[in-house]
């Protein structure tokens, strides 16, 4: 397997333990939820709280992170 493919992969691993519903089998019901809605606003907040905390994949690159405000400001 690719390292790109396994470092995304890293991240939707982050997705699913912080964001259990989003993983929940009955959420994934096309026209019954707001679906695409979850996958934005549960992106934002990981994101969010990797530039507080950092995760995986920063810490695998030795990436500096991007505080809040950068990040929202996308500067």
């Amino acid at each position: 397997m690719s390292s790109v493919r396994v470092t995304v992969e890293w991240l939707f691993g982050d997705i699913m333990n912080n964001f259990k519903f989003v993983d929940f089998k009955n959420n994934q019901k096309v026209g019954l939820s707001a679906r695409g809605k979850m996958d934005l606003v549960s992106g934002l907040l990981i994101n969010a709280h990797i530039c507080q905390y950092g995760n995986l994949t920063s810490r695998f690159f030795g990436l500096e992170l991007p505080t809040l405000a950068q990040y929202f400001h996308g500067q």
